[in-house]
């Protein structure tokens, strides 16, 4: 999940109005992260209590919905005391909480989008066999490596002397893997 700037102030508002509920889940994960969207305050949880929260984070696709419910409902639970300001603050916990699922929404959509656009690339099987390479870190690498423009950089950055080809590790890393393209392209389609 993304957006830590965001979750950081997710967790200050919940913390001044619902100490016990911004202790209790980890805020990185859905099902968290989506029940301040609609319930915020302790009295509101005690109320709903724990099978209608389960039933509603299901409703919202979350799966995992027991744990959360039954923290929810324990902390709730262990707070019995309404604080000054607490509707306001509510809605603005609600309203933080509903740009952190946008936000998470939004990098899913790019990562699908980068992840779609690497797999059109000519090289993109044989960069994503190597190991540790996925599409977005595969992406980067063709983005930085692709037709020598990181030998060119080397080459340009130093008038005295050239750079030799492998002093870098990153370049030591492209020529493994341009070799094993060219291996790839000797072998033909098998």
């Amino acid at each position: 999940m993304g957006g830590g700037r965001q979750i950081n102030r997710l967790r200050a508002q919940l913390l001044a109005i619902f100490p016990a509920l911004e202790r209790a889940p980890t805020l990185t994960n859905q099902g968290p992260v989506m029940l301040p969207t609609c319930y915020q305050t302790p009295a509101a949880i005690r109320r709903t209590g724990a099978k209608r929260i389960e039933t509603w984070l299901k409703t919202c696709k979350v799966r995992g919905v027991a744990e959360p419910a039954r923290t929810a409902v324990e902390a709730a639970q262990s707070q019995h005391t309404a604080l000054p300001g607490e509707k306001p603050a509510a809605s603005l916990v609600a309203r933080l909480a509903n740009g952190v699922i946008a936000l998470n929404e939004e990098i899913a959509e790019i990562d699908a989008l980068i992840e779609a656009r690497f797999h059109q690339h000519q090289y993109a099987k044989v960069i994503n066999s190597l190991p540790g390479m996925g599409p977005c870190l595969g992406a980067e690498f063709i983005g930085r490596f692709h037709r020598g423009l990181l030998r060119a950089f080397y080459l340009s950055t130093s008038p005295v002397a050239p750079t030799a080809v492998r002093s870098h590790p990153l370049i030591g890393l492209a020529a493994r893997v341009r070799h094993r393209i060219e291996t790839e392209i000797q072998a033909g389609p098998g």
